[in-house]
C-alpha cells in the first residue's frame, strides 16, 4: 500500500461522524448518483446562515453559531477528503443499484 493511500485511509477513520451521517443522508435522498460538487454545495446549504440560523440566534441558542460556523470550517478545509468519502459511498451505492437490478448492467 503505498503512503498517499495509507494516509487517506487514517484520515477517513478520524473524520467527524457527522460528516458521514451528512454526506450518506445527502447520497441516500437522491435517485441516482450526484457529484461530489453537487453535495458540498448541500453540505454548505445546510450549516450556512438561513432561517434555522436565525431562529437558533432569536431562541438564545449561540451553539448552534459556533457549531455551523466550525462545520463550515471543516468543509472548506477539506474538499479533497470530502471528495474522496463521496465517492467511497457513491461507489457503494453503484454496487448496491448493480445487485438490486442486474439485468440493466451494460
Amino acid at each position: 500500500m503505498r503512503e498517499y493511500e495509507v494516509l487517506t485511509k487514517k484520515a477517513m477513520e478520524v473524520t467527524p461522524k457527522w460528516v458521514i451521517n451528512d454526506i450518506v443522508t445527502i447520497i441516500n435522498g437522491n435517485d441516482g448518483v450526484v457529484g461530489s460538487s453537487y453535495i458540498i454545495s448541500k453540505l454548505h446549504q445546510l450549516y450556512s446562515p438561513g432561517i434555522r440560523y436565525s431562529i437558533a440566534l432569536n431562541m438564545g441558542n449561540y451553539e448552534w453559531h459556533r457549531v455551523s460556523q466550525e462545520r463550515l470550517t471543516f468543509i472548506d478545509n477539506n474538499l479533497d477528503l470530502l471528495d474522496l468519502i463521496i465517492k467511497k459511498f457513491q461507489d457503494e451505492k453503484k454496487e448496491k443499484i448493480r445487485q438490486e437490478k442486474p439485468f440493466m448492467q451494460k
